[in-house]
């Protein structure tokens, strides 16, 4: 259905343009047929009296000539119709484009007086703004209204055109007051004063910058002004005119303070002196009693320059720190419940840092990080909540063994020790009948069969040679390969093989050798 629809779409629109299109040539052939049957009456007349007398057939040629030219549809009319209008066509085209490349500017009377031409009426507004603020910076401000026109010119009467700085020196110029010319002084948005000539104070700041940074380490960088200086020439109050030495005086002006420094964490004397640009020894005459090592928070007075032009330098500088580890709790097996206790103590990484410092006046007001790389990843700390269960029945029952094990019976009571007088390996722990029996460590089940003394028995390889034996079962519940967690259900306790009563017979073993149980399991010792 897609494609009939678009072929049906494809075919009415081929129709609509072809009916277009013989529209448009209907219009244009439509004059082309009038003039060709006209050509036609007139060969039609002229065949008609060619036998004709002379005369008869010269008034009939006169004729058809004056009906082919004058007639509704004769030459004449027909370039009347279509030339004339393509005549106004082209003298509008030339007009237009006329217009276009001229260029035209506004002409400014003030007051009654023309001052000159600006490009634009927001030119006008700046460079009475500027009036304004040169008129604020006296100390009793003279009250000037102005009266303005703008009128739109064509460039033929333009010499030049103004800008806001000139049109403003042509307006105070026809206030009235007394002016002068020479440099307005600006720090920033601040108004110094104005001066004849602005070289003496370049020349002072341009050395005393050069001065300060002499005395600087050599791996300084860009040291440069934190305000911007500005020297504009135009027409100022006389009253606004100030001596070159004066301006320079305050723009250089210097002095020697103290001020309060409160240490952060790991701060040492060394780094405190390094962010104000001095040494350890300096800061030990301010504060006699400071020890190599404040104490968070502590107050530590250190020497700072006052400027009225601040300066401003960076250095960039390699550095180790250090990366804070994180601390998480664990839930595990390894700990009975209730328990407490670090499984892994955590470690601080390191990093090695490329820093731009940045110094105001000499005191440390910024670092920024340019690049980083890692040392030393931080080891997280972990904390272990116990969630072992086992435990003996009483509280009697105390050993105070490493604890590398966990009691493997939910309950019971040592009804035998490890090598008693039958040279006995394991050690016994009576409980009822079908107790759980638990893994006493992470492991995986080497052996889960049948024995003449052991009955049901079960073996667990915990690594590194360690092993540990659980017999006489009445049921297992694991078998060979299983990988077990510690405090896992591993079997239940019965009386199966050499036995004379229900209990769990408890093995362990390293490389093959027997030791004793109670050695590894801690129980009520605390």
């Amino acid at each position: 259905m897609i494609p009939s629809g678009l072929m049906q779409l494809g075919g009415d629109l081929l129709h609509g343009a072809i009916r277009i299109l013989r529209w448009m040539l209907g219009i244009l052939a439509s004059p082309i047929r009038l003039h060709r049957k006209d050509a036609e009456q007139i060969y039609s007349d002229w065949k008609a009296v060619r036998h004709e007398r002379s005369g008869i057939k010269f008034r009939t040629v006169c004729q058809s000539v004056l009906y082919g030219i004058f007639s509704e549809n004769g030459v004449f009319i027909t370039l009347l119709r279509y030339g004339l209008v393509m005549v106004c066509c082209g003298f509008l085209f030339a007009v237009v484009r006329y217009g276009m490349q001229r260029e035209y500017g506004l002409r400014v009377t003030v007051n009654g007086r023309t001052l000159g031409y600006i490009a634009e009426e927001s030119d006008y507004e700046k460079a009475e703004a500027i009036v304004r603020t040169r008129l604020s910076y006296a100390e009793s401000p003279p009250e000037v209204s102005f009266t303005r026109s703008l009128r739109l010119v064509s460039c033929e009467d333009i010499d030049a055109y103004l800008t806001a700085g000139s049109l403003a020196d042509r307006m105070l110029e026809i206030s009235g007051i007394a002016l002068c010319k020479g440099y307005g002084v600006y720090r920033g948005e601040e108004f110094l004063g104005a001066v004849a000539d602005p070289a003496p104070i370049r020349y002072a700041l341009a050395r005393q910058l050069s001065e300060f940074a002499n005395n600087l380490d050599a791996d300084a960088e860009e040291v440069y002004y934190s305000d911007s200086m500005e020297y504009i020439e135009g027409t100022y109050l006389e009253s606004n005119l100030t001596e070159a030495e004066a301006i320079i005086g305050k723009l250089t002006a210097v002095s020697d303070c103290t001020a309060v420094y409160h240490a952060v964490q790991n701060d040492t004397l060394h780094q405190i002196a390094q962010r104000y640009s001095t040494t350890p020894e300096y800061l030990r005459t301010l504060n006699p009693e400071i020890p190599d090592i404040p104490e968070e928070g502590a107050s530590v007075r250190v020497p700072v320059e006052e400027r009225s032009m601040p300066i401003i330098y960076t250095k960039t500088k390699e550095s180790v720190s250090f990366i804070n580890y994180d601390t998480v709790e664990v839930e595990t097996a390894k700990l009975p419940i209730g328990e407490r206790a670090v499984l892994q103590r955590g470690r601080m990484g390191e990093k090695e840092n490329l820093m731009r410092i940045t110094y105001v006046n000499g005191a440390e007001v910024r670092r920024m990080m340019l690049e980083s790389r890692l040392i030393e990843a931080p080891v997280t700390e972990e904390i272990g909540i116990g969630t072992y269960v086992a435990a003996p029945a009483s509280k009697t029952t105390v050993l105070y063994g490493t604890g590398e094990y966990g009691w493997p019976v939910n309950g019971g009571r040592i009804s035998d020790y490890y090598i008693s007088n039958r040279n006995h390996r394991g050690l016994d722990i009576a409980a009822p009948f079908q107790s759980e029996i638990y893994a006493a460590d992470d492991g995986v089940v080497t052996k889960a069969a049948w024995s003449d003394s052991y009955g049901y028995y079960l073996m667990i390889d915990h690594g590194e040679g360690r092993e540990t034996l659980y017999a006489h079962c009445s049921l297992l519940l694991g078998s060979p390969g299983l990988a077990v967690k510690r405090g896992q259900v591993i079997g239940l306790v019965g009386s199966t093989g050499n036995s004379t009563g229900n209990h769990l017979h408890f093995e362990v073993r390293i490389d093959g050798v027997n030791y004793d149980p109670a050695s590894f399991l801690r129980v009520n010792a605390e």
